[in-house]
């Protein structure tokens, strides 16, 4: 059982850090209502991208309490001073004491009680996230000087009086930064769970241990990964653990995913251990499902993305959208940059306010959230011209609109900064235009 003077020391340091990067991650989620009606609505790197909250009756309450929230990382203040701040607003606008909410969509309606619980755990859990975002994204900053990292269990006392006992079986553990270990067990792992991770350099980790590095750091194994679904709300969920001993170690439903960190580094990385797979049937049914999980996270980005502008258009935020084949991979890498590092086609989140932007011939918002499944269907060329329109292009089969037959066609040019093909534009031109382009096979 770990040493609680020791830890107490450590609880300290984690959670004085500054919280510069916990603010970045939370001001740029988006407040959002009409899509969670259960927690179990939106999970894992969802909260990512959103802010949300579970039956709220409308956006603008929605924005209150965020703007609250907010307001106490910004400031440090307490969740006295959250509650006291927001209260009143909630009052106004009916969502205090005995509340009748509706689902938008469904008409359901059900009676719930808002509190000073239910803030908490609002509270709680969006400052725990917000928090664990900001540093995972500083640690993986120092990573290449301190890359290895701890699991700490926080045992039973006054910081944290219900411990989940199983994660104390994770005490100590020590991995590289890179390991996909950390994928599922960074940070809080639940409502109220106090775990925490601490960052090592090599000299720090034995001076810990008191042991040489190699003798300390794991690597996970991944027949010891494993899984259970559950039904949740008349929903199926599966959650991700890790079987130490015996013994087999989940987060709560929902919980295993590291905040802020489903992101190109991560996808790369991923799909780089995909690869490493030696069985072929392994590899491939593995494969899908990180395919359909890329497929669905975007979708899912260009519902929550396109009605917003976002005023912050310079600065990148890369994710992975689809697998390429090996062909197309191996074609790209050849006429556009030898330099191509990666077999993740990528999209560049300012990319949404670009391709349904107020023109005549772009692509429409339910054919953009479908580009990861039309890229696998649509003619894969590539322009025979050094021009600015060189790159890689998907055309649709020909349709008629009025009088005239139409493609889809999707871009991807190679960017520099990423590595990979990116997605460039989404547009519809005249049937012929892939007369102007070389067809690559699959």
């Amino acid at each position: 059982m770990p040493d609680k003077k020791e830890l107490q020391k450590e609880i300290n340091s984690a959670w004085n850090m500054k919280p510069k990067k916990a603010i970045a991650f939370f001001k740029q989620k988006q407040p959002k209502s009409g899509i969670h009606w259960d927690w179990t609505d939106t999970l894992r790197e969802q909260h990512d991208r959103v802010f949300v909250v579970a039956k709220a009756t409308s956006l603008e309450l929605v924005k209150d309490i965020k703007n609250a929230i907010q307001h106490s990382l910004e400031n440090g203040t307490s969740f006295q001073d959250f509650e006291n701040e927001l209260i009143p607003t909630l009052k106004q606008r009916g969502w205090w004491g005995s509340v009748e909410a509706v689902n938008t969509e469904t008409g359901e309606a059900k009676n719930i009680n808002v509190d000073h619980r239910r803030l908490r755990n609002i509270y709680s859990t969006n400052m725990r996230t917000a928090y664990d975002a900001g540093k995972y994204e500083q640690m993986m900053d120092e990573a290449d000087v301190a890359p290895y990292w701890r699991y700490v269990a926080i045992p039973k006392g006054p910081l944290n009086r219900n411990p989940r006992q199983e994660h104390a079986a994770l005490h100590n553990m020590v991995l590289r930064y890179d390991d996909p270990f950390w994928q599922v067990f960074f940070g809080h792992k639940g409502w109220n769970c106090h775990c925490t991770v601490k960052n090592y350099t090599k000299r720090s980790l034995e001076r810990k241990f008191g042991k040489k590095a190699e003798e300390v750091v794991q690597k996970s194994d991944p027949k010891r990964f494993v899984s259970k679904t559950e039904v949740i709300q008349g929903k199926t969920i599966t959650t991700q653990g890790y079987k130490v001993g015996a013994r087999e170690v989940y987060p709560d439903a929902g919980w295993d995913y590291a905040p802020g960190a489903y992101r190109l580094r991560y996808q790369n990385h991923l799909l780089k251990t995909i690869e490493d797979i030696e069985k072929t049937e392994a590899k491939a049914k593995v494969s899908e499902q990180f395919s359909n999980e890329l497929k669905e996270s975007f979708k899912k980005m260009v519902e929550v993305d396109a009605p917003t502008q976002r005023a912050d258009t310079k600065r990148r935020s890369y994710t992975g959208i689809g697998i390429m084949p090996n062909t197309i991979f191996e074609a790209c890498k050849r006429l556009f940059n030898s330099n191509l590092e990666s077999k993740l086609f990528t999209f560049d989140q300012f990319r949404i306010i670009h391709t349904l932007r107020d023109t005549h011939n772009g692509i429409d918002r339910n054919t953009l959230a479908e580009v990861p499944w039309l890229i696998e269907e649509y003619i894969p060329t590539y322009r025979r011209e050094n021009t600015a329109d060189n790159g890689l292009v998907f055309f649709s089969l020909p349709f008629r609109v009025g009088e005239k037959l139409k493609r889809h066609k999707i871009a991807f040019n190679y960017d520099e900064y990423s590595k990979t093909m990116t997605y460039k534009t989404g547009l519809i031109v005249d049937a012929n235009d892939i007369e102007w382009h070389e067809q690559i096979r699959r």
